[in-house]
């Protein structure tokens, strides 16, 4: 464990934050988890859209530095592993969500 969050989660519990754990982590009840769970939704959105852009913008990076070692069609490789990283992301998503949907449990990011 982080030593700075291990004295952070011991200085908590003992400041009546919660009860500390046998092992170190700190439990906390109901109502003090509540204040941890408000988020703002336009932030997350934006994160959202900045980690898809990042994402996108590092496979096409990886294929195109992968054909220019290779030799190969820089701009095909690029949109090849693009796309291929597109779809292991759609399919994720959704397996995630069926999972979401069987077990009735909120999967989504978007709220």
């Amino acid at each position: 464990m982080d030593p700075h969050l291990s004295s952070h989660v011991h200085a908590t519990a003992a400041a009546g934050g919660g009860a500390a754990a046998p092992n170190g982590m700190c439990r906390l009840n109901k109502e003090e988890d509540a204040a941890f769970v408000d988020v703002d939704v336009e932030a997350a959105r934006n994160s959202v859209g900045a980690v898809c852009a990042a994402s996108s913008v590092g496979l096409a990076g990886f294929g195109a530095s992968g054909a220019y070692l290779g030799g190969a069609n820089i701009f095909k490789s690029a949109t090849r592993v693009l796309l291929g990283g597109w779809f292991a992301m759609l399919v994720t998503y959704g397996v995630l969500r069926l999972f979401g949907t069987l077990f009735h449990m909120d999967v989504s990011s978007s709220g």
